[in-house]
């Protein structure tokens, strides 16, 4: 299927940019796709809109990439296993092949209603493209806002399995400060004037080339995991932006988030763990 402008008659309006407020549309948002807002214009004058304008905040129902597992879902929360390569949400309409559209197209559209202001909409935090793992969305403006709001006190536990380069040893706690690098593709580097994350790891199972860690993050910051491990040597295995092993996918994956809301804990777990099995056997690890 292919996403085409819209075409709409314009009548009894003096400038483009009018129409477009009528559209629910600002004039700084339509600017990205449309020039000569300020245009006068005549009540026979046809303006095509561009669909990520005249469908802004909607979700695209378009999803054509892995089939997306859905672990759990109760009265306050849905649960999914995102696949690698898979966005979280999309910026516009045009864009597809996101956990958002995924849900759309399965018609679970009550909970996309949840933040509906906001393409993000009920999801609780973001992982990376190349990560995959247990995502959680809220079902409730309320549940959204109260977790959102106090999330490294709501969040109990955040657990990564990752496979890094080189060969560790028991546990270790990591605590650094990060910052933006400036860098193509938002890289992050430690520096002390940058913010401060901590983390800790476990090794579960390791040869002389690499190492299968149990990662539990303290903070949650963009890239905390890969940066961290990268900056003691031990870049994640098919990580392009922080390490030089080149591989079929980045090998972190969200495995447990828990929550506890109103004293009760709730637990998800995303236990696919057969895209480790390529370096190291994974039964009965955790």
């Amino acid at each position: 299927m292919k996403v085409v402008n819209q075409v709409c008659s314009l009548k009894n309006y003096s400038k483009k940019s009018d129409f477009i407020n009528d559209l629910g549309s600002s004039r700084s948002f339509a600017k990205k796709y449309m020039k000569n807002l300020s245009d006068p214009i005549n009540e026979k004058e046809v303006l095509s809109i561009p669909i990520d304008v005249l469908n802004r905040g909607l979700i695209n129902p378009l999803y054509n990439g892995e089939k997306i597992e859905i672990i759990h879902e109760c009265e306050k929360f849905l649960a999914l296993n995102k696949p690698t390569k898979v966005h979280m949400h999309p910026h516009s309409y045009s864009e597809s092949d996101n956990i958002l559209s995924f849900l759309r197209s399965q018609n679970l559209n009550h909970v996309l209603e949840v933040n509906s202001s906001n393409y993000d909409r009920g999801l609780l935090y973001r992982l990376d493209y190349e990560t995959s793992g247990i995502v959680v969305l809220s079902k409730s403006n309320e549940l959204y806002e109260l977790i959102r709001n106090n999330f490294n006190e709501i969040s109990k536990r955040k657990i990564y399995l990752t496979i890094v380069e080189g060969k560790l040893e028991g546990k270790e706690y990591l605590e650094s400060k990060i910052i933006e690098s400036g860098v193509k593709g938002k890289k992050m580097k430690l520096d002390e004037n940058g913010k401060s994350c901590s983390l800790s790891y476990e090794v579960i199972r390791s040869n002389e080339k690499f190492s299968l860690l149990k990662v539990e993050l303290e903070t949650g910051l963009r890239h905390q995991i890969r940066c961290q491990l990268a900056s003691i040597g031990h870049s994640i295995i098919g990580d392009n932006l922080y390490g030089n092993i080149a591989s079929d996918r980045l090998y972190l994956h969200a495995y447990e988030y828990e929550f506890e809301v109103n004293n009760q804990i709730y637990n998800f777990k995303s236990k696919k763990l057969e895209l480790f099995s390529k370096f190291f056997n994974v039964d009965s690890i955790l």
